[in-house]
């Protein structure tokens, strides 16, 4: 499985982040895909060296600057997947494995975690994406927390491209997603959740 961490030193603390990982043991089947803003990548290196030995390999990539929140949320999407579109399968990796897009305010709990999501995806057919659903005010369903995404999907997804500033992916995708997503117990709140949302502990 490729895991895909947005590096956006703001939206978490990613030294804790890390060490949280780190703490979970090695994933030598997993390559480590981290996505940067220019201004971010000497963190970004310093982070992605970090955790060098926990994964197969680790790539760093840079996306292009934007202004804005939303409108960076949407190019770390779309530049992931087209990392995983692109990405051509090299000796000692399975081959074409999905992409887990993480959300650095969540955390793993247990040994083995991108093994057991990636089990779950292939358990269910490789579907096109897997994730969770929350329920928006107004818009209805749309995609919580870390997502599954798929090769096929990425290759054949009809609307990233139109990404831009103003509508989150998770709400602009939400359709497009729908249509296929399976719901994941490995991923959210449950007690058979690997990875689960951070509630920094209170003092």
């Amino acid at each position: 499985m490729i895991f895909a961490t947005p590096f956006v030193p703001a939206v978490t603390d990613f030294d804790a982040y890390a060490a949280a990982l780190k703490k979970r043991g090695q994933l030598l089947q997993h390559i480590h895909l981290v996505l940067n803003r220019p201004q971010d990548e000497e963190a970004a290196i310093g982070f992605a060296d970090s955790l060098g030995t926990l994964f197969l390999k680790t790539v760093r990539h840079q996306v292009p600057f934007e202004a804005g929140n939303i409108a960076t949320a949407n190019t770390f999407l779309r530049e992931a997947c087209s990392f995983l579109r692109d990405h051509k399968d090299e000796p000692g990796e399975a081959a074409g494995v999905p992409m887990l897009y993480s959300e650095p305010t969540w955390r793993p709990t247990g040994i083995g975690w991108l093994d057991a999501i990636q089990s779950e995806y292939y358990a269910n057919r490789a579907p096109a994406a897997l994730g969770r659903w929350k329920e928006h005010p107004t818009l209805g369903r749309t995609v919580w927390g870390p997502v599954v995404l798929g090769r096929k999907y990425a290759a054949t997804t009809a609307l990233m491209s139109f990404l831009d500033g103003r509508t989150h992916w998770r709400e602009y995708l939400r359709h497009e997603l729908g249509r296929s997503m399976v719901e994941s117990t490995t991923i959210g709140g449950g007690a058979k959740a690997v990875l689960k949302p951070f509630h920094k502990p209170k003092k």
